[in-house]
């Protein structure tokens, strides 16, 4: 088993390929992305390089990918804010490089805990991130893609997401 402090987050098997997808501290479900042609299986070798794929024109990610909804209270109770930058350390350390996140994940609490986390490695990474819903009150309100909305949410993200640049924007 792969370890998170004392928790387990994933199996190992004889060769010592992990297991990304499963229960990461017992609380969140790791998605683990296909990208390319054919699906990705969700090993990752420690003694070979992570796999890459490019995305539209150059973007290159790793072929396994960390989505980060999971972290949040979707799957149940949400991860501390510690074991969630435990859980993301752990994936850049394996040689993920691709995440994804939105602002309706919390909402805004997802793309805080990712961007805090993952600020000190930021140019080593690409953060997807989501916009496309009105947020009222802390809920989730009805669509919205208009061109304004769209600059509001992108402003308020590289915000949360410490950053100055989203890698991939796109709509939910």
């Amino acid at each position: 088993f792969v370890t998170l402090g004392r928790r387990r987050i994933g199996r190992s098997d004889k060769r010592g390929n992990n297991f990304a997808a499963g229960l990461l501290a017992g609380r969140a479900v790791a998605h683990v992305l296909s990208l390319g042609r054919r699906p990705v299986v969700g090993v990752i070798n420690r003694k070979r390089p992570m796999k890459t794929r490019e995305l539209g024109d150059g973007l290159k990610v790793s072929a396994i990918g960390l989505g980060c909804m999971g972290m949040g209270q979707v799957y149940g109770t949400a991860l501390e804010a510690g074991d969630a930058h435990k859980v993301l350390a752990k994936a850049v350390e394996l040689g993920v490089t691709f995440f994804d996140t939105a602002e309706v994940y919390g909402p805004f609490t997802n793309e805080e805990v990712v961007g805090e986390a993952l600020e000190p490695v930021r140019d080593q990474v690409v953060i997807a991130t989501k916009f496309g819903f009105d947020i009222e009150s802390g809920k989730q309100g009805g669509l919205n893609s208009r061109p304004d909305h769209i600059r509001q949410v992108v402003e308020a993200s590289l915000k949360r997401l410490r950053t100055d640049r989203i890698d991939l924007l796109y709509q939910h």
